[in-house]
């Protein structure tokens, strides 16, 4: 009885604080990116993402409004609403012999290794699942990624999404390829 009532007080206060703003999050990283340039107000993004089974009860809680997924959610409470495909690049170093093609697979990717932001949904599994043999060398701390990508040749993934944000892509020796496989791609 207890809990219950502790979670009716807090559906109520997560109500009454989005009666002014828009609470956004999302399961992978691009949506977000997305939204944060376009320099909403009334807004509120939460950059951590969210489990993809969590959707349905953040938003039923009122905790969220939006949640950006790459699930389609089935439920007489939530409305889910196709957007648009978030699609996998790599850039990779300009002398790589991949780099001169105008696209690449996963499997052409085999055994290289990579640097990868830590927190990025779906896609971590998309990469591990379907590049045979590769290294990931994940980091939590994204100025440290970016330090990292800037000082060597290390392959980064990007996607059609995620470019709008990343600034020193532009100078860094690699050249963007976008991958063919149909993993590579995801509904949001």
């Amino acid at each position: 009885v207890l809990a219950n009532n502790q979670n009716f007080i807090q559906t109520v206060r997560n109500y009454a604080e989005n009666t002014n703003t828009i609470n956004i999050s999302s399961t992978i990283p691009g949506p977000i990116i997305v939204v944060n340039s376009l320099k909403l107000t009334n807004t509120n993004i939460d950059s951590s993402l969210i489990k993809p089974d969590n959707i349905e009860q953040l938003l039923n809680s009122y905790k969220f409004d939006l949640i950006f997924s790459t699930n389609e959610i089935f439920s007489d409470s939530v409305e889910s609403r196709y957007l648009g495909k978030e699609k996998l690049a790599v850039r990779i170093d300009k002398f790589h012999p991949l780099a001169s093609q105008k696209t690449v697979t996963f499997n052409e990717l085999r055994g290289l290794s990579f640097l990868v932001a830590n927190d990025i949904g779906t896609w971590k599994d998309i990469i591990q699942d379907y590049i045979p043999k590769a290294k990931f060398l994940y980091q939590e701390n994204l100025a440290a990624l970016s330090e990292l990508t800037q000082y060597s040749s290390f392959p980064v993934f990007r996607t059609n999404l995620s470019s709008i944000r990343i600034n020193d892509d532009k100078n860094d020796g690699r050249r963007l390829v976008p991958i063919s496989d149909e993993k590579a791609t995801v509904e949001v």
